[in-house]
């Protein structure tokens, strides 16, 4: 499942980046922090309420969320690429 996200948070960047950006690197730091609570808020609603999934909410970072760090990792990184090589 995580290199499920790392390729689709590298295609969807890439994409979005592609377009003519002033500041790819803040354009990068903006996405992935959308993109981290985006995912963050939809996890939070199916895995903390009384649900069939729910989990301690140290659980949940410790297995689920942490990964999410590696989104605004990957588009900032993009933006730096961006606006080095155009």
């Amino acid at each position: 499942m995580t290199g499920i996200m790392v390729f689709a948070a590298i295609w969807f960047a890439t994409l979005y980046l592609k377009k003519e950006i002033s500041k790819p690197v803040l354009e990068g730091l903006k996405l992935g922090l959308l993109w981290l609570i985006i995912n963050l808020a939809f996890d939070l609603i199916l895995f903390l309420p009384k649900s069939p999934m729910q989990m301690q909410f140290s659980q949940y970072m410790s297995e689920i969320g942490a990964k999410y760090i590696s989104i605004p990792v990957i588009t900032i990184v993009l933006g730096l690429f961006k606006s080095k090589y155009t």
